[in-house]
């Protein structure tokens, strides 16, 4: 092997990094992290469905949705919207987490306060006094609901109060 060619062979080793180095000090003086915003808008639609909307901005990959209530989604679509139901009364903490393809990331929390609660199922059970083998229940469950059944033993009785 001449001079020349190991020459040639090092300088192709080496000016990818030279190159790298350069990039990274002389580039344009903004880090990636710096490059894109978190951020989220969320709307009542009526008192326990919620409405999200991604409102970030800037050159980012992924996006990590936590509802705070046990549902989360991860997507690239930065234009998917979610309607999620809140069946209980409370503040959920909601977040939308960013990541860029370097693998920085940025996170942004806001807490959705759930005034009521839609469904809160209940029953009563009453023992006649003359046959204590007899027990009258009685649907109590307050929110709205289609259909509901009794399930006992083997019976299955549907929709009767």
């Amino acid at each position: 092997m001449n001079n020349f060619t190991a020459h040639n062979r090092s300088i192709r080793f080496i000016m990818p990094i030279i190159l790298l180095v350069f990039a990274t000090v002389f580039g344009c003086g903004k880090s990636d992290s710096d490059s894109f915003t978190a951020d989220f808008n969320y709307t009542m639609t009526d008192g326990n469905h919620v409405q999200f909307e991604n409102k970030s901005s800037g050159e980012y990959h992924f996006l990590i949705w936590d509802f705070g209530n046990q549902l989360s989604d991860t997507t690239t679509d930065k234009k998917k919207n979610y309607t999620i139901y809140y069946p209980e009364a409370g503040n959920f903490e909601a977040s939308l987490q960013l990541i860029d393809y370097s693998g920085n990331n940025k996170i942004v929390s806001k807490t959705i306060n759930i005034a009521t609660t839609d469904l809160e199922v209940s029953f009563t059970a009453e023992i006649e006094p003359t046959n204590p083998n007899y027990v009258q229940l009685t649907n109590t469950t307050t929110g709205e609901f289609d259909s509901f059944k009794w399930l006992f033993r083997t019976e299955v009785i549907e929709n009767q109060a």
